[in-house]
Order: C-alpha cells, then structure tokens, then sequence
C-alpha cells in the first residue's frame, strides 16, 4: 500500500515541479551548430534573439558541433577549401635556371610585367586566374617548355 502511495506522489508531483527527464539539445548561432549539451529542466535558456536551441534528443544520428543547420535538416558542412598559396621565392623555384634566364631577358611587355610583380607580391595564390594565365602565357610565349605551366602550378 505504502508502494503504490509513492508512486502516486512521484506521479503527481514530478508534473508539478517542472522536472522533466533529460533532453539533448544543439545550440545553433548563424545556422552553424556551436554547443550541443543535456538539459534536464522545462523551461529552455534564452541564449539570445539569433541563437537557436534545436532538441535533437528523438533525433537518430546526432549532429556534431560544427554541423550546419537549415531551419529543418543538420548537415555536415564542406570540407575547408585549401588555397594553394605559395611565397614567391617559392614560385620562382619551381622554375628551371634556363626558364628564369628566358623570362628575365624577355622584351615581351606582359612578361616585363609579371617580373615586376613577383617582388611586389609576398605570396601567389595558384589558383587565382590572373596567376594561372600569366604561367600559361609563358608556356605559350615559349619562354617555359610545354607541359611545364601545368608542373609549376601545382
């Protein structure tokens, strides 16, 4: 009798109190997820107008932190784009003794041109545009051997 009074209590008072039973949630702040964590109360934090606090608790495959979200759906967000940047004593290695000696003595006025820029430059992004077309210019102009443009940009 005692047995069946307790459980009488806990069933009546747990709605009472406002406890509920832990849930997880993700903390999403400009549609990345910054916090995933355990809340045990009823009532939510109110973490601010642009954070969003999302119960991932019923939720199969849980996000991680770093995932992006939609309003609806988590996703993995894109591998980082790796630029393949390189210093210019970097660039101008990748070139032989004969190329430097063609480029260098070259009358050519777009050739003079990217020869004053590498000093300008602290670094060469090798897959800027401006950057691959100044590389196959010499390929073409002859002043690297064909195939070579390709070699140095990578």
């Amino acid at each position: 009798m005692k047995l069946i009074i307790i459980t009488l209590l806990i069933a009546i008072l747990i709605p009472v109190t406002g406890y509920c039973q832990s849930k997880i949630y993700a903390e999403v702040e400009d549609g990345k997820v910054r916090n995933i964590f355990d809340w045990k109360e009823a009532l939510i934090p109110n973490l601010g107008s642009r954070v969003l606090i999302v119960n991932i608790t019923q939720l199969m495959s849980k996000p991680n932190v770093g995932y992006l979200y939609d309003g609806v759906n988590f996703t993995i967000p894109p591998p980082p784009v790796i630029l393949k940047i390189i210093t210019k004593k970097e660039l101008w290695s990748r070139f032989t003794e004969v190329e430097k000696n063609s480029i260098i003595s070259s009358a050519d006025i777009k050739v003079r041109r990217f020869i004053l820029e590498i000093p300008i430059l602290e670094e060469f992004n090798l897959e800027n545009t401006k950057v691959i077309n100044a590389i196959k210019y010499l390929e073409t102009t002859g002043l690297i051997v064909s195939g070579r443009a390709d070699k140095i940009l990578r």
